[in-house]
């Protein structure tokens, strides 16, 4: 039996003077760019899809629920930096929709601004396997404090520990409710990682040297992320060793307490000692 195709329907068009007036009243009622959000940033219009905002945006997300209407706002920011976002956002083409040395902080500004954890994730695996001689050790760690990088922020504070001779520690204000002067190290917990850090390497590489795992004058011939990296290969018999996972338990072996039923909560029943069945010491004699 042959399949039968019905033929497509042609809308038809509205004829007279009362289908005109439908017609101009849907134009006139439809929303324009209910599909995307412009955002106005130092004098330009940016558009970025709904969808994408309420996928990869929880913050976006509860305000386009909020507000169904809303399409268009204003951020303060620069547009270069915003274009930036924009593209390694949208995926473009070639190496507008990379994230490199020169855009990836302006990335990373914006990835935060809207919540977007995959955007600083890539930001954070960029940094972590990028060139040292890019970005200072100071300007990785302040950037991994203030971004909640925890990988991050290991690795800065090594490599700002390591070559660390002398630290200038700006004095506090004795005023109340004066700041101190704008300075990574006024902060006493990067200050304190910094200087654990320091401290641990020397000892470490006194240890080996102590030791004769290694010597000093090869230990400094290596560059700084080699010499890191042999430090804590040569001083891996130091570190404590996690505990072994405790074996199972084998609840039909003898050396198995079972706790007393005071130890219980007061819905575990309990029957006394004497009301429970008992063999009597002495057997009957048979015949």
């Amino acid at each position: 039996m042959a399949a039968t195709r019905l033929p497509a329907l042609t809308p038809r068009a509205p004829t007279g003077r009362s289908g005109q007036q439908g017609a101009e009243s849907v134009k006139e009622h439809r929303p324009v760019g209910l599909g995307t959000v412009a955002f106005r940033i130092g004098g330009e219009v940016f558009r970025l899809p709904r969808p994408l905002l309420k996928i990869h945006s929880p913050h976006w997300a509860a305000r386009l629920a909020a507000e169904p209407g809303l399409c268009d706002a204003d951020l303060p920011g620069e547009a270069s930096s915003f274009r930036a976002f924009e593209r390694i956002l949208l995926g473009a083409e070639g190496a507008a929709g990379e994230i490199t040395a020169e855009n990836v902080m302006n990335v990373l500004h914006w990835g935060q601004e809207f919540g977007m954890d995959h955007i600083v994730a890539a930001c954070e695996s960029f940094l972590l396997t990028c060139k040292e001689s890019l970005f200072p050790a100071l300007e990785l760690l302040e950037v991994a404090a203030r971004y909640d990088m925890p990988l991050l922020y290991a690795k800065a504070v090594e490599r700002a520990a390591q070559g660390t001779h002398h630290l200038v520690i700006p004095e506090a204000r004795s005023q109340v409710g004066e700041q101190q002067a704008a300075s990574l190290l006024s902060s006493e917990n990067l200050r304190g990682d910094v200087i654990a850090a320091h401290v641990s390497m020397a000892l470490m590489r006194g240890d080996g040297e102590m030791r004769r795992r290694h010597r000093y004058a090869d230990h400094t011939s290596l560059d700084d992320a080699t010499q890191r990296a042999r430090l804590l290969w040569k001083s891996r018999q130091r570190f404590v060793r996690a505990p072994p996972e405790p074996p199972g338990h084998d609840w039909r072996t003898l050396q198995t307490v079972w706790p007393h039923h005071s130890f219980r909560g007061a819905d575990w029943l309990a029957a006394p000692c004497e009301t429970q069945p008992s063999r009597s010491r002495f057997t009957p004699r048979t015949a």
